[in-house]
């Protein structure tokens, strides 16, 4: 059932990049449709490859680099704001350029490094997950990556990570009570914070097309 959604969604995904990108392909001087598309298929591919080598590793094996694989996302998160090593499109810094190396994406890999760690400490936490003490080492957890995240600024990958951490956190046994207050929350320190421009557009236009 899960590989099977995951196809699903990748295809869906490589279907949609396709269909808003086409006619602009076409119309460039190459009148190349997949000249957009084409890299998100090869990304695809290389994504099946690795979750088939993945799907034959044992996946406790991945408690041991889930802290280190944490703290390393982190660091590359830090890294972005660094002027020497990011790259600024459209006034936000979201990719990382470390000497002869290929440009980044520091959230992707943050998003799974989260996942693996918090995956981890759920394991590990047990039935205590659900408890105040809990809940505020979750938030220790999730907070660093979400904020660093939301002030490159990225919004859609912020909401993105936000709601895949409470997601687990449900999952994982979190108390309902403290999962909706910190929702709210999470809310508000968003619209406090201050959204960006285009952000605020692209909402207004999600409201009323």
């Amino acid at each position: 059932m899960i590989l099977v959604v995951v196809v699903a969604l990748s295809a869906i995904g490589i279907l949609m990049v396709y269909s808003s990108s086409a006619i602009r392909g076409y119309l460039s001087d190459d009148a190349d449709t997949f000249a957009i598309v084409g890299p998100q298929i090869q990304w695809a591919v290389l994504g099946i490859g690795a979750m088939a080598v993945m799907m034959r590793v044992d996946y406790r094996y991945l408690r041991l680099v889930s802290v280190p694989f944490y703290l390393f996302a982190i660091a590359l998160l830090v890294l972005v704001f660094v002027p020497q090593f990011n790259i600024v499109i459209g006034g936000s810094a979201r990719w990382l350029k470390l000497g002869p190396l290929p440009a980044i994406h520091p959230a992707e890999i943050a998003k799974l490094a989260l996942v693996i760690y918090l995956a981890h400490w759920f394991a590990k936490r047990g039935t205590k997950v659900g408890t105040v003490w809990g809940t505020a080492a979750f938030l220790i957890i999730v907070t660093p990556v979400i904020a660093l995240v939301f002030r490159e600024p990225d919004l859609g990958t912020t909401m993105v990570i936000t709601g895949t951490a409470f997601a687990l956190f449900f999952v994982g046994g979190a108390n309902i009570l403290h999962l909706g207050i910190m929702g709210a929350g999470a809310g508000a320190a968003m619209i406090v914070a201050g959204l960006q421009g285009y952000q605020l557009d692209r909402i207004r236009a999600w409201l009323n097309p």
